[in-house]
C-alpha cells in the first residue's frame, strides 16, 4: 500500500529464510509486481538475499542458486520496463 505523501528514493527488498531454498519463485515474482504496480518503474529497487553464515557448507549452493534465481526475477523487470532502468539490478 503505497503511504499518501511519500514517495521514497529506492526501495530495498531484503529477502531471509521464508524465502531462501523455496523452488517456488512466484512469492518473490509478485512481490516485485506489486512494488512495481505501487511505486512504478523510475524508483530503483534494491535486494539484499540471506547473507552466508558459513555454519553449514552443505547449503551453500542452495543459497547460490537462490539468488541466481531471484537476480534473474529483477532482470527480466528491467528488461519489461526497457534497457535505461538497467541500473536498478
Amino acid at each position: 500500500m503505497k503511504m499518501d505523501g511519500y514517495t521514497p528514493d529506492k526501495i530495498i527488498v531484503a529477502l531471509g529464510t521464508n524465502q531462501y531454498g523455496e523452488k517456488d519463485m512466484t512469492p518473490v515474482e509478485e512481490y516485485y509486481e506489486t512494488l512495481i504496480s505501487i511505486y512504478g518503474s523510475e524508483i530503483p529497487i534494491f535486494c539484499i538475499t540471506p547473507l552466508w553464515r558459513g555454519d553449514s557448507w552443505d547449503g551453500l549452493p542452495k543459497l547460490i542458486e537462490f539468488c541466481g534465481k531471484v537476480k534473474a526475477i529483477a532482470e527480466d523487470r528491467v528488461l519489461r520496463e526497457g534497457e535505461g532502468h538497467r541500473r536498478k539490478v
